[in-house]
């Protein structure tokens, strides 16, 4: 910025703000050393693994459902989505005659879908090498305020948490203050409210009561540490599809793949609280997750710099591409506009925003 000052730069970077979109490739970009079974389930292949892992709870249960219902196989190669695979099982929830047994197999998936993220994800530590952890590092020492960073996700898994967590226990980068005010950095209305006392023997997130500030972590398809408890371990559909249902936040560091709740009365079944992929995700997406997606919107508009880190943009993700399109055609046009790809070996380019929306 030539001309001014080492101050100047500094007040002006203070000024500016900074969207990181994250996807699932930057979970992946840690985990490149690990062996297929112990990565982050993607959508191909999700089924063919539950095979070779077995022992997978609530597998059997969507096998046999394709099986008697289209003589489907998920694990062989043609049918092996698990987005594809969902949206049938999802077609069939309102049906008259399929409706039960659709359920059934519906709740069993997520709950799959849960475990897999859960087995995969917590036993990965977060180091100084990994990619987000290098980006916000990076992006600090730049001169970015923490209350001017937004974290953008659709991912499910607590990573951004964890990589947040790292650096704030990081020396060089405590002079920055606070970086994740939890649960308050979700931008849920009432998160403190909503959060649960662990056994003092499990591992947690350091808890604000106040709300410190720092980076906002917007989690537009829900997150493992968030569930709604139920009476039953056999969620009635109203209950399971319901956009207003109450849910807690855990912060639980390393997050059970079963999740149980203990109230003063009786113990209480839960229910992960995702946007699974299917289409349509509107017509599921939680009543307190809907103004995420307006906030998220906007400080896409406000940004000054984006980066767009391990999102693959599927296209069969319509309301995520609509955002993106419409924050986009709205934007003030960002400084900088960055992809960074980790499948490539971590390369970044630069792509003009109006690209976004062809």
């Amino acid at each position: 910025m030539g001309g001014l000052s080492v101050q100047e730069e500094m007040a002006h970077s203070n000024s500016k703000n900074l969207v990181i979109v994250v996807g699932a490739g930057a979970t992946l970009c840690d985990a490149q050393s690990k062996t297929l079974k112990e990565r982050p389930p993607l959508d191909r292949g999700f089924f063919s693994m539950c095979e070779k892992i077995g022992n997978q709870d609530h597998y059997p249960t969507i096998k046999r459902y394709l099986h008697e219902n289209y003589s489907i196989d998920p694990s062989d190669l043609v049918y092996d989505s698990l987005e594809r695979v969902m949206a049938v099982i999802y077609a069939d929830i309102h049906s008259p005659v399929l409706g039960r047994k659709a359920l059934e197999a519906f709740r069993a998936l997520i709950r799959l879908f849960n475990r897999r993220i859960a087995e995969t994800t917590n036993p990965m530590r977060v180091t100084n090498r990994g990619g987000l952890y290098r980006i916000i590092a990076k992006k600090l020492t730049e001169g970015y305020s923490p209350d001017k960073i937004t974290i953008v996700t659709l991912n499910q898994d607590i990573q951004i948490e964890k990589t947040l967590e790292r650096l704030e226990q990081t020396k060089q980068y405590a002079k920055f203050g606070s970086l994740m005010s939890f649960p308050h950095c979700y931008r849920i209305s009432g998160a403190i409210q909503k959060l649960t006392s662990p056994p003092e023997t499990q591992a947690t997130f350091v808890v604000d009561s106040s709300d410190a500030g720092g980076i906002s972590i917007l989690k537009l398809h829900g997150s493992l540490n968030w569930f709604s408890t139920h009476n039953s371990n056999d969620i009635p559909r109203n209950a399971v599809l319901s956009q207003s249902k109450g849910f807690r936040i855990t912060p639980r560091s390393n997050i059970a793949a079963t999740m149980r709740l203990q109230s003063a009365k009786k113990r209480l079944y839960t229910l992960p609280l995702i946007v699974p992929p299917v289409n349509h995700k509107s017509a599921i997406i939680h009543d307190d997750l809907r103004p995420l997606w307006s906030i998220a919107e906007q400080k896409m508009i406000e940004a000054s710099e984006i980066i767009i880190f391990g999102y693959s943009c599927p296209q069969t993700d319509f309301e995520s591409a609509n955002l993106l399109r419409r924050a986009t055609k709205q934007s003030k046009k960002p400084e900088q506009f960055s992809v960074i790809d980790p499948s490539h070996e971590a390369s970044i380019y630069e792509i003009c925003p109006s690209d976004l929306s062809r």
